[in-house]
Formats: structure tokens, C-alpha cells, sequence
């Protein structure tokens, strides 16, 4: 038993080796000279793909394909959906008032009725027909998500952004899903993200192989190394979630707008919301935390192994 997990010990030191040899020899643009590179090396760089943006882009149009197919499906009959729950809805009201012994109010009764006729004939007219749901994509969803992208793209890359959304790459068709303008964005972030990763990378081997290099600066640079590989290998995971949330949510969108026409089911497009307000936050979030530790890594080391940076 000992020496069968001794050699379980030694497969799981292969395992992270490999790892650590697959990122490693991903980033094909970054030898390990211990070089910073400039913000316009690193979004030069980000054009050239790499498997985690592929694998985004991939999940990101399926969703899309997946999301907009429902809706030629499902928006035939959702208006005349919405025009019989509120039928339902002012029936029940107006027995539910004709059988209270407490006086009503008609003023306050018939504003309320007029009120939620209203509601229901927006959701209505936002859910009649599958281009209608485009409509609604594209005039309330994808700006939204699009302010996000453009956010985190100038913290990454600095002002004025490098993967710029082409004029008219924001529109959602039913047949080709979600607009590729998005998509391609973050793919580029993605590229970007993973070249800062490779400079982590770069600096770590560094402070191992200088000629200078100290027994803390081999341990930091062991450390950093494994640091940037876990990241490297895991951030895309989250992105996949990302997309896959998303595409879920506005799958979702018409019964969501239909909940949204009446108070008992309100709380839902709510929470609903609040997922796909999430799925842009992630993405500037990751992008926010990834240039703060980036530019600390590089203080780190400028500050205790001089000779890295400027040897």
C-alpha cells in the first residue's frame, strides 16, 4: 500500500508538470526573459487566439444558436398568454372586492386595472413575435452587456481599448444567435489575459534560471509559476459559466417578461436580471483583479529581486 501511494504522489507531480508544460508552451509570443511587456505588445498579442478563447467563442454561439431558437417557438402565442392571465388576474379582483365587506374606492380600483393593462401590453408587445424579441435584445440587453465589455477592455488595455466592437456586430438575429461583436470582444480580452498570464509566467522562470537568483527568488518563482498555471487553466472555466448562465437567462426571457407583467410572479425577471448583471460583472471583475496583480507582481519583484527586471 506505501508504494502504491508513493506512486499515486509521483503521478499527481507528472500531472502538475504537464500542466505547467501546457501553458507554458502556450505562450508561444513569451520567452522567459523576465521582460515586461508594453500595453501595446501585450494587445498586438491578444489578436492571436488561444484555446481558452476558442473555447469560449464556441460555448458563447451555442448558447446563442440554443436562446434565440426558442423564441420563434414560443412568442406565437405569448401575447394571447398575457391577455388571458390578465383577464384571470381582474376577474379574481373584482371578485375578490365584490365579496370584502370594506368599501372600495372605484377611482383607485380602475387605476390599478389601467395600470397593469399597461404593463401587460408592453410585455405583450415585446414578446408577439420572434423579431420582437429581437427587438428587445437588442434595444435593452446587449448594450447593457456591451457597456461591460468595453469597461473591462479599457482596464485591460488601457484607455480607448484595444477589441473594439465592429459597427453593427452588436445586432442578435434568430439565426445566427448572439451578435459576434460581443463575443469576439471578450475573446480578444481573453487572448489579452492570457498573455499578461504568460508574462507572470515569463517573470517567475526568471527569478529561477538568473544567473543572480537567490534560494527565496527560486521558491517565489516556483510559486509564481504554479499561481499563474492554476489561473491560467481555471479563468477560461469561469468565462464558459459565464456564457452558459447567460444564454440560460435569455432563454428564458419571454417567460421572464410574462412573469414580469404581474406582482405575484415579479420577483423572478428579478433574480433573472440580477444573474445577467452578474455574467458582465465577472468578466470586468476578472479583468480588474488580473491587471491589479499583474502590476504587484511586478512591484514584487522590482522591489526584493532587482536583478529580474534590471539585471
Amino acid at each position: 500500500m506505501i508504494w502504491l501511494a508513493d506512486k499515486f504522489k509521483i503521478l499527481k507531480v507528472i500531472m502538475v508538470i504537464l500542466a505547467m508544460s501546457i501553458c507554458l508552451s502556450a505562450c508561444e509570443n513569451s520567452e522567459p526573459t523576465g521582460e515586461v511587456k508594453s500595453s501595446k505588445e501585450i494587445s498586438d498579442e491578444a489578436k492571436t487566439s488561444t484555446w481558452q478563447a476558442s473555447m469560449f467563442y464556441m460555448v458563447y454561439k451555442s448558447a446563442g444558436i440554443l436562446a434565440t431558437g426558442v423564441y420563434s417557438r414560443v412568442s406565437a402565442g405569448s401575447a394571447n398568454f398575457i391577455g388571458v392571465l390578465l383577464g384571470l388576474w381582474i376577474a379574481f379582483k373584482l371578485l375578490g372586492h365584490l365579496s370584502s365587506l370594506k368599501p372600495v374606492d372605484p377611482a383607485e380600483f380602475w387605476t390599478m386595472v389601467l395600470q397593469r393593462m399597461f404593463v401587460c401590453a408592453l410585455c405583450a408587445a415585446m414578446v408577439k413575435t420572434a423579431d420582437d424579441m429581437m427587438w428587445t435584445l437588442n434595444t435593452f440587453v446587449f448594450p447593457l452587456f456591451t457597456a461591460f465589455i468595453e469597461f473591462a477592455d479599457a482596464i485591460l488595455n488601457g484607455q480607448g481599448g484595444v477589441c473594439h466592437l465592429a459597427a453593427g456586430s452588436t445586432e442578435v438575429s434568430a439565426t445566427s444567435g448572439f451578435p459576434a461583436g460581443p463575443g469576439q470582444a471578450i475573446e480578444c480580452m481573453i487572448n489579452a489575459l492570457h498573455q499578461k498570464l504568460c508574462m507572470g509566467m515569463a517573470l517567475g522562470a526568471r527569478l529561477i534560471t538568473a544567473k543572480d537568483s537567490t534560494v527565496m527568488g527560486v521558491i517565489a518563482g516556483i510559486l509564481i509559476i504554479i499561481a499563474y498555471v492554476v489561473i491560467d487553466l481555471v479563468f477560461p472555466f469561469y468565462l464558459i459559466d459565464t456564457a452558459v448562465r447567460m444564454g440560460l437567462v435569455l432563454a428564458l426571457l419571454p417567460a421572464l417578461i410574462i412573469c414580469y407583467a404581474f406582482p405575484s410572479t415579479k420577483s423572478y425577471p428579478t433574480t433573472a436580471l440580477k444573474v445577467f448583471l452578474n455574467t458582465g460583472g465577472q468578466i470586468a471583475m476578472m479583468c480588474i483583479m488580473l491587471e491589479l496583480s499583474s502590476g504587484v507582481l511586478v512591484d514584487y519583484v522590482n522591489t526584493n529581486f532587482p536583478y529580474v527586471l534590471d539585471p
